[in-house]
């Protein structure tokens, strides 16, 4: 998912729906210091992304390539690793924007929960985004592609070629479709449902994954370390937020709030 796009989408969630939160009556709960934790963390990351790469020009691009030695390649990885196939790369954006779209289940859910099930989502998507880019930042890994005639110039271009490590598709697939399975048990224990939720979600981000490693765009590698970093991700913020005490309404009890405004942000512990 594009930094920038996960950056705006994120930061509108949280302060948005924040303030909405204190009415849940689910197993879910949204907490002052965890949240501005995950949020600020999420940020923080995605931030010095952007800027290390604007900036510093970390993703400095190439008019033309040697073909890498395959030689070269781990050799868990060399035996699954292809050529560059649009139609694979674009079936793989695709299904990843699917799965990320799988939380929209939720608004089955009562309507006092969705805004703290949607901010927890958002958090989950900073976090995972935001680890990830900072890895990439780190991490110069040319992709499979890159081992073959005919790279895609675009990639070459901005510098997306050597930005293997690890998968974005894999950790947003990965991270949506754990917080969707983990949520939806959580929030209907008795539904007939959690099963069939859980294999589509987990069915479609496996394919999303193997579609990236097809495509000649990841490693295997690059997939497995995105799916496991997704899927802790995924399990790990709505997990915290069955551990935070609940938020109370206004009618005399505790009650927190975050809200925007032209002048700023401000935020507001009433008790």
């Amino acid at each position: 998912m594009n930094r920038y796009v996960a950056t705006a989408l994120c930061a509108a969630s949280l302060l948005f729906l924040s303030p909405l939160a204190a009415e849940a009556q689910g197993p879910f709960h949204l907490s002052p210091a965890l949240d501005y934790g995950l949020g600020a963390g999420g940020v923080g990351l995605l931030s010095f992304d952007i800027l290390y790469s604007k900036v510093l020009d970390k993703d400095d691009g190439i008019d033309g390539y040697a073909v890498r030695d395959k030689d070269d390649v781990w050799a868990f990885d060399r035996w699954a690793m292809h050529d560059h196939d649009k139609a694979m790369d674009t079936a793989s954006t695709a299904g990843m924007y699917a799965t990320a779209a799988f939380p929209l289940i939720f608004f089955a859910a009562p309507k006092e929960d969705w805004a703290t099930i949607y901010a927890m989502y958002a958090e989950t998507v900073f976090l995972s985004q935001g680890v990830k880019e900072f890895t990439k930042a780190f991490v110069d890994r040319d992709r499979p592609y890159m081992y073959y005639e005919g790279a895609p110039s675009s990639k070459l271009e901005d510098g997306d070629y050597h930005d293997s490590f690890f998968s974005g598709h894999a950790t947003t697939s990965f991270a949506a479709a754990t917080f969707t399975s983990y949520v939806f048990c959580k929030e209907f224990p008795g539904s007939k449902w959690k099963i069939p939720v859980i294999a589509a979600s987990y069915a479609l981000a496996t394919t999303t994954a193997a579609l990236r490693v097809a495509g000649g765009s990841h490693f295997l590698s690059d997939v497995l370390v995105g799916a496991a970093f997704g899927s802790l991700t995924g399990w790990l913020v709505p997990y915290l937020h069955t551990l935070a005490p609940p938020c109370k309404d206004k009618g005399g009890n505790d009650s927190f709030q975050i809200a925007a405004s032209p002048f700023g942000i401000t935020a507001s512990l009433t008790f």
